[in-house]
């Protein structure tokens, strides 16, 4: 797919500047007239403008969004315990205890760090047990998920 990538994206853009240079080329601007070499080279402008635009207006509100749900993770796998906790022991017959300190710091961690500076992989544990009272759910005593 990586070979192929810049063939789509020059696809797409074709397909919509096609019509904007065809416009363009067709338009008098009193006895002149566009050529079509001015007026693809005006709308490759204007579509390379747009995208930087876009690119760096929407990359800092990401980075805004992103930090900020890392910052409400505690809370919302607090609430998430607090909702399923009951209904999966009830249910399920298991319990669940996920440390959301630590959830946190491991996405701050490999989100401040670039992929070539981590040096281990990061580990997350979920503590699963059986509820006493079940018969037939077994216990499960710990899995660990690894995040590159």
């Amino acid at each position: 797919m990586p070979i192929l990538s810049p063939f789509i994206v020059a696809l797409v853009l074709a397909y919509i500047g096609h019509p904007m240079v065809d416009r363009l080329h067709q338009l008098k601007l009193g006895s002149y007239q566009l050529g079509r070499g001015t007026a693809a080279f005006f709308v490759i402008s204007l579509m390379t403008a747009t995208i930087l635009l876009v690119i760096f207006i929407v990359t800092p509100l990401f980075q805004n969004e992103l930090l900020l749900f890392i910052q409400r993770i505690p809370g919302m796998i607090e609430a998430a315990k607090s909702l399923l906790g009951p209904w999966l022991k009830d249910h399920i017959g298991i319990s669940i205890d996920v440390d959301a300190l630590e959830v946190q710091s491991v996405l701050n961690q490999n989100l401040v760090a670039s992929p070539f500076e981590r040096e281990e992989i990061c580990s997350i544990k979920l503590n699963f047990s059986a509820a006493p009272n079940t018969k037939s759910t077994p216990g499960i005593s710990a899995i660990s998920l690894g995040f590159n």
